[in-house]
């Protein structure tokens, strides 16, 4: 695992095509902004640990 630290308005790149960008940072919460293509499937890790088999194997991103 590689651990990093940025600043809000910092960007840090994976790969050629997704990029995340630090938002916000405070009261123990950061929002991150990610820029990915449709075919990469974003999803909490709670969500995925909840959901069924099935919806797993749908694709695409959370809503």
């Amino acid at each position: 695992m590689l651990v990093l630290e940025r600043r809000a308005g910092q960007r840090l790149r994976i790969g050629d095509d997704v990029e995340l960008e630090v938002i916000e940072c405070g009261r123990g919460r950061v929002r991150v902004a990610i820029r990915a293509p449709k075919s990469v499937a974003i999803r909490r890790e709670e969500l995925v640990k909840e959901a069924p088999p099935a919806s797993r194997r749908r694709g695409g991103r959370e809503q």
